[in-house]
């Protein structure tokens, strides 16, 4: 592996790590007995589009901490074709992507698709959300990557969960993110 993707990816660390998953809840609660936690939740539907084709992602996700790395369970709740679905088809579960600290939102989505990436499924997480897209990676890293914009909204849903993990006592294990948002 040569250029931006090695240069990026050897340089930065990885934020998050991702799983698709069939069942929230009980995946929640199988990451809980190991003692990552809390969950925070979040329903959304999010105007996307698939394959340069207008789209919409619908889904339930749960955010975690577990050290300095953000565990995210992602459960699709459309039928619609998306990067999960890519990736996991026939509402299979698995390990899906990795998310890392990039800067320039753009330039990275064009400098990986420069090297053979794919851009699958592309977004905004609300009003003055983050911006995200995941890029299929699975011939060079084995995975999706996804790329998301420094923004207010993100750093603020990164910080919640974080500083939550930190000396967490196990009460309270599932929490909706959407009131601490927006």
């Amino acid at each position: 592996m040569t250029g931006f993707l090695t240069e990026r990816l050897s340089g930065m660390p990885v934020v998050q790590i991702a799983w698709v998953v069939r069942d929230l809840k009980q995946s929640m609660s199988q990451w809980l007995n190991l003692g990552v936690g809390p969950f925070f939740t979040l329903d959304t539907q999010v105007p996307a589009t698939y394959r340069g084709e207008p789209s919409s992602l619908s889904m339930v996700i749960g955010l975690a901490q577990a050290g300095p790395v953000q565990i995210e369970l992602i459960q699709q709740t459309s039928d619609q074709p998306s990067a999960y679905t890519d990736a996991e088809p026939s509402g299979a579960a698995g390990f899906h992507h990795i998310c890392r600290a990039y800067g320039d939102y753009d330039e990275a989505v064009a400098k990986l698709q420069a090297e053979g990436s794919v851009l699958v499924t592309e977004g905004q997480w609300g009003e003055g959300g983050p911006r995200f897209c995941y890029l299929d990676a699975r011939d060079t890293v084995g995975c999706f990557i996804e790329i998301c914009d420094d923004s207010e909204v993100g750093q603020k849903m990164y910080k919640i969960v974080r500083e939550a993990a930190e000396g967490w006592d196990g009460t309270d294990p599932i929490r909706s993110l959407e009131p601490l948002l927006f």
